[in-house]
């Protein structure tokens, strides 16, 4: 069966709040297995105001975002949704959305995993080219179990409190997702206060720093530990691909989520493999992989 739901109906299904939602109308075909979406991207998005000022992008996180989203709606059948992202994988960013591109969403049923979890492949497109593509997987509850990890011992290196991370990144409010954070040797851990009063998260029916912002934390404290060293200087760092994320419970307001971050960076490239912890438990683990570009040439 197909049907077309608009705007206020997915709103009315989503989790997410207005400045979250990333379909403006999609059409379900159940018995296919399949959701067709778009998105009309405006200058007038709030997300704009802080990636990038100057130069504005669609961050990659909101783009995988309208595929989840495009993803539980299916799975929902349009009703209302109590699905969670658990895992990403083989996230490719590979073109940049703009105000004014029409952004086309697909994704496709794929079946279960192991663990019981609904899977699916998806990608955005502007036009015929496609914009970011991943495989990812859904579930009411986490699956997943984390692997052993220990934060990192003794006195940091330096304090970076959220004006001196502006002055690495070119992230900014709303849009800046960590607020501060401590240099250790060969690490950074970067801390995000998880408020129920921050504007991406207002109006949400269930307020929880989603999945998805929780990659685009560690990635922002990936590239302040990449930009900050001294071969870095002058330089921009663009989100390239998640190779894997595992989400293994949500991060409520009230909550500090701390993000480890280990990051190697060679030449023009960098990964990061990201631990984030919420009272010493283990919320989500994720490899990423990024570019480092000259800031003259931040032009995407």
């Amino acid at each position: 069966m197909t049907h077309t739901l608009t705007h206020e109906q997915i709103a009315a299904a989503l989790l997410e709040g207005p400045a979250l939602v990333m379909l403006d109308r999609v059409e379900l075909d159940t018995d296919a297995g399949t959701a067709v979406g778009t998105k009309a991207v405006s200058m007038a998005e709030p997300f704009f105001q802080g990636h990038f000022p100057g130069a504005p992008i669609m961050p990659g996180v909101l783009q995988v975002g309208a595929m989840v989203q495009a993803a539980s709606l299916l799975a929902t059948e349009g009703q209302a949704v109590n699905l969670r992202l658990v895992l990403l994988e083989r996230v490719k960013f590979r073109k940049p959305v703009m105000p004014g591109d029409v952004m086309g969403v697909e994704v496709k049923a794929t079946g279960t995993d192991a663990n019981g979890a609904l899977t699916f492949e998806g990608k955005t497109l502007t036009g015929e080219d496609a914009a970011c593509s991943a495989r990812f997987a859904l579930a009411a509850a986490p699956v997943g179990t984390p692997a052993a990890s220990e934060p990192p011992t003794g006195e940091p290196l330096q304090h970076l409190d959220a004006v001196a991370i502006m002055k690495i990144i070119p992230h900014r409010y709303p849009f800046l997702l960590v607020d501060a954070a401590e240099v250790y040797e060969g690490m950074l851990l970067g801390h995000k206060n998880v408020s129920g009063g921050e504007a991406l998260l207002v109006g949400s029916k269930c307020v929880s720093f989603f999945e998805y912002l929780q990659v685009e934390a560690a990635a922002q404290t990936a590239c302040a530990d990449a930009l900050s060293k001294p071969e870095s200087q002058g330089k921009l760092g663009y989100f390239m691909s998640i190779d894997k994320a595992e989400f293994f419970r949500q991060a409520l307001p009230g909550d500090r989520l701390e993000m480890q971050v280990e990051v190697n960076v060679r030449g023009r490239f960098g990964t990061g493999q990201a631990t984030g912890r919420i009272a010493g438990e283990t919320v989500f683990e994720a490899t990423m992989k990024f570019a480092l570009v000259d800031r003259e040439q931040e032009k995407l």
